[in-house]
């Protein structure tokens, strides 16, 4: 449970906000959880949301192989309406070794509004599917994998909005624990709007079907200096997309890790470019298992901004946790100059029965 009183800002009045989870491990198959938020920390009007969820899982269950079920929903209302709705889901899984596949389906109503939370499309259903075969092998090569997830996405109306379909050509896990993977993405996507994708650019309404191939390496996380990245090229929204990522993570001691990551999307329409660059760093230290600091930065291209947020984490005794926690989000001029910075305490106390 978390209880958080916040001071009046920007015309809106100071507010209570709670949250509470509830869970409950029936015995080693069967288990059932509850969740209560309360407050809306953007306007004078209160906002509710309850739900429940239960998952079924065995490890000797379809075909007498690992089986997983779930299902949930969630009710939100707000004062003055606009807020009253609700979501519901459910999900199959047989996630074993040599065949792995899921299924899982939901509906988020037009007017749901957790306003502890965020909903990334509201008024849809979704309807997610996969499949992979996985068999193992002896020598250099641990396992091969091949395999198909799709996605659809349609209104209340079950008109289509977006419909995607990534297909692993041929994934290798290797024996020294590095893993490489060839992808391609196929993408329907319904804009009934222009959709401004930055200040300068906007992508007209229309339907839009698009190609992808994705490229990915990964070295095993045991060696000195690790790293992941992914290559992509193909089409987006009706232009041509070049995306690449990479990752170097180091821990040079057993105390201090370290890392850096890289991402930049170059996106060649008709009617006009994008570029983005984004950078982070991380730097933690972990001085005794109780007792942790550990420090992220972030620069993106389209704010120019830098942002840092620095944690110390100690846990004195096993169920309870301090935090002291430090943020700063700094403009990038001829000198860096600080827009907004926070300081917090947290205490976590955990409850078990």
């Amino acid at each position: 449970m978390l209880d958080v009183q916040t001071d009046s800002k920007s015309g809106v009045d100071g507010e209570n906000l709670l949250v509470s989870r509830i869970a409950h491990n029936f015995d080693e198959h069967w288990s059932l959880g509850t969740l209560v938020t309360r407050g809306d920390p953007t306007r004078d009007a209160g906002n509710l949301l309850y739900g429940a969820d239960a998952s079924f899982r065995h490890n000797r269950g379809l075909l007498g192989r690992r089986f997983t079920s779930s299902a949930w929903f969630l009710v939100s209302e707000s004062e003055g309406g606009g807020g009253d709705d609700g979501a519901f889901g459910a999900a199959l899984g047989y996630p074993n070794d040599r065949w792995r596949w899921s299924l899982a389906a939901k509906q988020i109503g037009d007017d749901f509004n957790p306003a502890l939370g965020f909903v990334p499309r509201a008024g849809v259903r979704r309807y997610d599917g996969s499949v992979f075969f996985q068999p193992r092998l002896e020598g250099a090569v641990r396992q091969i994998s091949c395999g198909i997830e799709q996605a659809l996405v349609t209104d209340l109306q079950d008109d289509l909005e977006t419909a995607s379909t990534t297909a692993r050509v041929v994934g290798f896990d290797f024996d020294s624990g590095d893993e490489a993977r060839l992808e391609v993405d196929q993408v329907r996507e319904v804009l009934e709007q222009p959709f401004a994708i930055t200040p300068q650019v906007t992508i007209p309404a229309g339907t839009y079907d698009d190609t992808a191939a994705r490229i990915e390496l990964e070295t095993s996380l045991k060696r000195p200096l690790s790293f992941i990245g992914t290559f992509t090229a193909g089409e987006f929204l009706g232009g041509e997309s070049l995306r690449w990522t990479s990752s170097l993570a180091a821990r040079p001691s057993a105390l201090v890790s370290l890392g850096a990551e890289w991402e930049q999307n170059d996106i060649r329409f008709d009617f006009g470019d994008v570029q983005t660059q984004v950078s982070r760093l991380r730097l933690n230290f972990n001085f005794t298992p109780d007792l942790s600091w550990n420090n992220f930065v972030q620069w993106d291209s389209e704010s120019d901004e830098f942002g840092l947020n620095s944690r110390w984490r100690w846990i004195p005794v096993p169920g309870r946790e301090l935090y002291l926690v430090y943020t700063n989000v700094s403009e990038s001029t001829d000198s860096l100059h600080s827009l907004s910075q926070q300081a917090a305490i947290k205490l976590a106390y955990t409850v078990r029965f």
